[in-house]
């Protein structure tokens, strides 16, 4: 339970950082990164609810 709201905090963060454009400019971060990132974690997160039998 801690991981994913670990997980779901950085997922927020992320895109904090996508859609607000004084964020992105005050750390200078391409959004083609945080694009890659949130998709390794939304991908790691399924993949982590089906190993773990989450839905069972």
């Amino acid at each position: 339970m801690i991981r994913l709201a670990l997980i779901l905090l950085i997922l927020l963060l992320a895109s904090l950082l996508i859609f607000n454009k004084k964020f992105r400019e005050a750390f200078t971060i391409s959004v083609i990164p945080l694009v890659l990132l949130v998709v390794g974690l939304i991908g790691y997160m399924i993949y982590y609810m089906f190993s773990t039998n989450y839905f069972s």
